[in-house]
């Protein structure tokens, strides 16, 4: 989730709210068949983890979430695929299971990055689904 001052509050707010809800539609916990894992990552100059993939165990915890803004501008997005990937190959995610990474964002700033879609490339060329 980008977390940037071009995001604003207001629209992480109202970012976040889309994702619970879409996602509230799906069995999240921990199981190894028929739930999902759900992490979150928070972007802009800089890339945090947010909720690890181990993290929510159940739909309900969905509404917990809250992704603070950060004051700063860069849009790190190959950061943040980067860690998703680091993640997907971590012990908190199914390996049966093919990961998927979505980005929520408003806007890309070019230059002071590297380019997103050479990491994108490389996550979709590993199997994994990005949006």
């Amino acid at each position: 989730m980008e977390a940037t001052t071009a995001m604003s509050p207001a629209g992480i707010t109202s970012a976040t709210d889309y994702v619970v809800s879409a996602f509230s539609k799906l069995t999240i916990g921990q199981a190894e068949q028929y739930q999902t894992r759900f992490g979150v990552i928070r972007y802009a100059s800089s890339v945090d983890l947010i909720a690890d993939l181990n993290v929510y165990t159940s739909t309900a915890d969905l509404f917990d979430l809250t992704i603070s803004s950060l004051n700063e501008t860069g849009t790190n997005i190959e950061g943040a695929i980067r860690l998703a990937t680091s993640k997907f190959a971590s012990a908190s995610h199914r390996p049966a299971a093919r990961p998927v990474l979505i980005i929520v964002g408003s806007t890309y700033e070019s230059g002071g990055y590297n380019d997103p879609t050479q990491a994108a490339r490389e996550f979709h060329e590993d199997g994994g689904n990005n949006h």
